[in-house]
């Protein structure tokens, strides 16, 4: 027996990091920006796991508001809040 798809594909768009600064599930509804390609987007969940010494965070990206390409090896930042100036950072992995 066979089934019909309903054409409803989820695709994710993910940035893989290692964090350098703070928590980065502190990031999930926030922006982030690339220090070196000043890319941007919007966090809508954070995954955390295990990479031999590596403990690597997955940010899952709001694919609508992503602009520009984030680069390999460049740090990104955002707040925890819109009123701290404490930013939180990570290295993105290749």
């Amino acid at each position: 027996m066979l089934r019909v798809s309903d054409g409803q594909f989820d695709t994710k768009k993910v940035l893989r990091a290692i964090a350098t600064v703070g928590d980065t599930l502190d990031l999930i509804g926030r922006t982030i920006t690339g220090q070196t390609s000043s890319a941007t987007a919007i966090i809508e969940n954070v995954f955390k796991f295990q990479i031999g010494e590596n403990l690597v965070t997955e940010f899952i990206l709001n694919e609508d508001t992503i602009t520009g390409t984030f680069q390999t090896d460049e740090v990104v930042r955002g707040t925890e809040t819109d009123e701290s100036d404490v930013f939180i950072k990570a290295t993105v992995t290749g």
